[in-house]
């Protein structure tokens, strides 16, 4: 159990409230910002969203939604006294980014577009990164990369932080990571499988698996001190044997040398380009909702670096010196003293039919992802 403080990052959530048709004032955040600024180790800017929800953005709405983040980022600085993190989004004009780094922010979010496909993040990074680092390994500012673990991109640029929320969903779902090994050791550098092992309800599907595949699977939760019949049958154990993966995963990536090359390092970017660093840090920023059960589970293994949404209500219903302090915002609630054993809710617990591994009539499925 981690006796010292949370290192939080907290983003403004003005993605999730543009969904829902909403808007946030750039006041109110900074005013929120401003009162807790002792216990927030990363403010994220106040973005603008291009267009609404479900329309494809012009590249004048991009252009204007772009300016508006800028003024947002003056107004946190200037009235509030918050140097923000600025983000650049993949879609705008890289005159955005160089607007950025020259105006001397050192710690810069990268977002990837998550409505394209995986060679255009990753073409797209190419460029970002080019542009960053020019002949050098290494950019000259820190990077975080909003939503992005793949295991693929997390090796092949070099991040300061990333966030997950994989470890939340994917047992949420049925699903379980699962790494390679080299040898009688976990092979981190490697993309892993996301294997499902049961069904919401946490009735169990692992009879449809390949025997390699269960045998793969059950190596692995054994090498990780947990159990396969628990793994299947809880939730909440699926969801900590994947907080394990990215907790052991962060402790194990190195920064990648960057390298550029003529089709993706922009002319005439000399003067942004990065110098060698001796040390370079890679953390993963464990993504949160504020619920018990996720934040006592990260206390218990040991996640000090978090990110929450101030779009979440509990963010500003509680204290954030609490969470910071303690890893929680509150105590648990009636209803997840009522979920406590296997399941997800009491009504469902009828349903599942404890047993070994193989008891299931379902079908499994395993597939290889950069979870």
């Amino acid at each position: 159990m981690m006796s010292h403080s949370i290192k939080l990052m907290l983003d403004s959530g003005a993605f999730s409230v543009w969904n829902r048709g909403e808007t946030l004032d750039v006041n109110e955040y900074g005013r929120f910002l401003k009162a807790n600024k002792k216990w927030i180790h990363t403010a994220v800017n106040l973005d603008v969203i291009p267009s609404r929800p479900g329309v494809k953005p012009t590249h004048d709405d991009v252009e204007k939604a772009a300016e508006e983040s800028l003024h947002n980022l003056e107004v946190l600085e200037g009235d509030w006294g918050i140097k923000a993190m600025p983000v650049f989004h993949q879609g705008e004009d890289f005159k955005w980014l160089e607007a950025m780094i020259k105006a001397g922010f050192d710690y810069v979010g990268i977002s990837p577009a998550n409505d394209v496909a995986r060679a255009s993040r990753r073409e797209w990074l190419d460029k970002v990164f080019s542009y960053l680092c020019g002949d050098h390994p290494f950019p000259r500012v820190r990077t975080h990369a909003f939503g992005l673990t793949s295991v693929g991109l997390l090796l092949r640029y070099p991040f300061h932080t990333v966030d997950s929320i994989s470890w939340r969903l994917a047992g949420s779902y049925g699903g379980v990571i699962v790494p390679p090994f080299d040898g009688d050791k976990i092979d981190y550098t490697r993309a892993p499988k996301v294997v499902t092992i049961s069904d919401r309800r946490s009735e169990c599907l692992t009879q449809g698996l390949e025997s390699a595949t269960l045998d793969h699977v059950n190596r692995y939760v054994q090498f990780m001190d947990m159990d396969l019949d628990e793994i299947v049958m809880n939730h909440r154990a699926r969801t900590r044997l994947n907080l394990r993966y990215f907790k052991q995963l962060s402790d194990t990536l190195t920064p990648p040398r960057f390298k550029a090359n003529s089709l993706t390092r922009p002319a005439g970017r000399d003067g942004l380009c990065g110098v060698d660093r001796a040390t370079f840090e890679y953390d993963i920023v464990f993504s949160m909702n504020g619920v018990w059960l996720y934040d006592s589970m990260a206390t218990e293994e040991d996640i000090d670096t978090r990110l929450l949404s101030y779009a979440l209500p509990i963010v500003k219903a509680k204290s954030l010196k609490t969470y910071v302090s303690t890893g929680t915002f509150t105590q648990r609630t009636q209803r997840e003293r009522l979920n406590e054993e296997p399941g997800l809710t009491p009504t469902q617990r009828p349903r599942r039919k404890r047993g070994t591994q193989q008891a299931s009539l379902r079908t499994g499925r395993a597939r290889s992802d950069d979870a």
